[in-house]
């Protein structure tokens, strides 16, 4: 059977009736996949952000005041 993936774009022969070979541990937690992606699709996520991170102090040296230019009121 000639299968097209990620792992081979351009295509390659493959076996049917073969097993898939064994998955590598990554180290990382499973994530639950497509699952978890459409319950919180369906019944929405929860985020919480806590907006008072940054001190005002610090806020206005990152993002100053654009300089207003004197306008021509003739």
């Amino acid at each position: 059977m000639w299968r097209i993936s990620a792992a081979a774009p351009l295509g390659e022969f493959v076996d049917p009736d073969a097993l898939p070979p064994p998955r590598a541990a990554s180290g990382e937690p499973e994530t639950g996949g497509w699952v978890v992606s459409s319950f919180d699709l369906k019944h929405g996520a929860d985020v919480h952000e806590d907006f008072d991170t940054v001190p005002d102090e610090l806020f206005d040296q990152l993002f100053p005041e654009p300089s207003r230019k004197p306008s021509d009121a003739g």
